[in-house]
């Protein structure tokens, strides 16, 4: 649920419609800052990636860097997140968003905390809905899709993966695993809502190997029984896809998808009464 604000909240689809905004490589931010009456610089921050500073109707937004005009990826989404505070957190005076909050606060219910609120908002700038899902069509849902889209959206690697399960052609989950437990997990939108993976990963997930350093290298995909993921009964005899990814030494993001959809509706599909 959003919050009421007394001011005018510009909604991403907003801002794309207003901008006449048709390709990625046209969402620019310094344009929008300017629609909502944000300056966007950079600078040399200590401890955190981005600042939000609003005195009356106008912000500074700041974002650790040199370069306004060249931004990366996650400088990008650093910005978009703070346009988020900017437009549902106009009370509180100033923010300042660790590089963490972006890879950490995510997943459902995001009114519940003003982190996911602005994540959401910078996905939904950054990656618009129709845009997105017509550059991810049939795109397969692994890292290598996530780098590609992440470089054409200029996003980063967590938002993108976030969008391209929720949004892409295929029954899939995104899954963040930190010290062996899952904190948060996107879900295709047409998978069932009322599967759910585990809240830890069991010991033949490539994300439970990743953490306990009994898989090599950064990133590595394999075929795993879906009961590695899935606590259910139907999950036994049932196989997926798990492509994962160490992000830092007890962080990994995991894609999970299945080979076929019939394999997908083995899991999901109520056994008949005998």
């Amino acid at each position: 649920m959003e919050k009421k604000a007394k001011h005018k909240v510009w909604k991403p689809d907003e801002i794309i419609r207003d901008l006449a905004i048709e390709e990625p490589d046209e969402i620019d931010l310094i344009a929008i800052g300017s629609l909502l009456s944000a300056k966007i610089r950079c600078s040399n921050l200590d401890g955190a990636a981005a600042t939000l500073v609003g005195a009356g109707d106008e912000a500074l937004i700041t974002v650790k860097g040199t370069d306004v005009e060249n931004l990366t990826p996650r400088q990008r989404f650093s910005v978009g997140h703070e346009l988020g505070h900017w437009m549902y957190d106009r009370e509180r005076a100033t923010f300042e968003c660790q590089e963490r909050i972006f890879v950490t606060a995510w997943g459902k219910e995001p009114g519940i905390d003003p982190e996911r609120v602005a994540n959401n908002y910078a996905a939904d700038l950054l990656m618009p809905r129709k845009m997105f899902t017509s550059k991810a069509m049939g795109k397969p849902i692994t890292f290598d899709s996530v780098d590609e889209l992440s470089q054409l959206f200029k996003t980063s690697a967590t938002s993108t993966v976030i969008r391209l399960v929720e949004l892409g052609s295929s029954y899939a989950f995104a899954c963040c695993v930190e010290e062996g437990r899952r904190t948060w997990f996107a879900r295709n939108l047409d998978v069932a809502e009322n599967l759910y993976p585990t809240r830890r990963p069991s010991r033949e997930s490539l994300a439970y190997r990743m953490h306990n350093d009994l898989v090599t290298g950064k990133e590595s995909l394999a075929i795993v029984p879906a009961t590695a993921w899935f606590d259910v009964d139907s999950a036994k005899g049932v196989s997926l896809v798990e492509n994962s990814r160490r992000l830092t030494r007890d962080l990994t993001l995991s894609l999970l998808y299945w080979s076929s959809e019939a394999e997908y509706f083995r899991l999901v599909e109520e056994p008949e009464d005998e």
